[in-house]
């Protein structure tokens, strides 16, 4: 849907527009659909019309690996139900040179599972608070823009294309932030209509993308200050810009959040001493099930190392920062920022209204 900005020449017209459109509102509006489109589509497959976690409970039952995250153990859970298969059968045929084996190591193995139980919960419940606290960051960054963006259009008469120029560097830096949490270059293509062509390679260029945007958002905050104080004389504007940088400052730490999240995977023992126990315990957990399970300890370990390695999968596919645009199981980044390029669009749209009064 896009948003045309209109001012009704008297109470009784309801769509005409007494003056032209400002060409940066005009900008921005002509590319509104084509720049939705292009951030969406990075993600489109994995997210849209997807199963979510509230679909119903057979839906969610029967997904694909790709769902489930299991890619990233395929490899390790057809190695071992192939060293099962082998052993098994071995054992059928041979069963006299496997049985001494399989009754030494036959032994209480419930403490052993109990113990592998707990590991992974732990892991996974660490991959949860990661997942979690990205999304909480973005959560922020979405109402921080909100706050700054109708703060801004409510100020004392400033000059439009100051007041539009920031608006537009509130989405941008949500695109920045985009882009640097999946080290992908910005497109220009995502920001039609917001900047031009040159303003795109310099991001590119720049060695910290939402930090040159940061910059200058903070520049022009004080410029529309600047220029707000020339038609007010209120002591209070410079108490006013403060609140307006403390916003910037928040929005630079909770994107800093997410970059340490980024960067700072959990330490190497946390994954490697759970992933070596669980080898080890998968190959020796057909030993305890030969004799009593015979050709069914094939079907026994293969479902047990699905469960397991499906909650290793899981854990590790959210450690490596859940930002990627073709995982089903991260933060929708992509639609976090169609939702600020709607408030913004909103913000425009109010400002332009009110401006065009006057």
């Amino acid at each position: 849907m896009e948003f045309v900005t209109r001012v009704p020449t008297n109470p009784n017209d309801g769509g005409s527009q007494s003056k032209e459109e400002h060409p940066l509102v005009a900008a921005w509006n002509e590319y509104y659909e084509s720049r939705k489109a292009s951030l969406r589509a990075p993600s489109e497959k994995a997210f849209c019309g997807h199963v979510k976690s509230t679909s119903s409970f057979l839906r969610t039952t029967f997904v694909g690996f790709e769902s489930r995250a299991f890619g990233s153990v395929l490899g390790i859970f057809l190695f071992l139900t192939l060293y099962t298969i082998l052993i098994t059968v071995l054992y059928e045929y041979y069963v006299d040179t496997f049985k001494v084996p399989a009754q030494g190591l036959n032994f209480e193995f419930g403490a052993v599972t109990t113990t592998l139980s707990f590991l992974l919960v732990f892991r996974m419940s660490r991959a949860a608070v990661r997942w979690w606290d990205s999304r909480s960051f973005w959560g922020v960054i979405i109402a921080k823009s909100r706050d700054l963006a109708t703060r801004v259009i409510a100020m004392p008469s400033t000059q439009p294309e100051t007041v539009l120029a920031l608006l537009k560097e509130i989405f941008l830096y949500a695109v920045s932030v985009r882009c640097f949490l999946r080290s992908t270059p910005v497109i220009y293509e995502d920001l039609k209509g917001v900047c031009e062509a040159s303003r795109v390679e310099e991001l590119n260029r720049s060695k910290h993308v939402f930090l040159t945007v940061i910059i200058s958002m903070r520049k022009l905050l004080h410029k529309i200050h600047a220029e707000a104080a020339m038609n007010t004389s209120s002591m209070s504007d410079s108490l006013l810009l403060e609140q307006h940088l403390q916003i910037v400052d928040t929005l630079n730490g909770k994107a800093g959040g997410m970059e340490r999240i980024k960067n700072s995977p959990l330490p190497l023992v946390y994954t490697t001493h759970l992933r070596t126990f669980l080898v080890l315990y998968f190959l020796w957990l057909p030993w305890t099930l030969l004799e009593d399970f015979g050709y069914y300890t094939i079907l026994t370990c293969a479902i047990s190392a699905f469960v397991f390695l499906g909650i290793e999968g899981a854990a590790s596919d959210v450690d490596m920062g859940p930002y990627l645009p073709d995982h089903p199981n991260h933060v929708d980044v992509d639609a976090l920022c169609i939702a600020i390029q709607r408030d913004i669009q909103l913000c425009i749209e109010e400002y332009m209204h009110v401006h065009n009064k006057k």
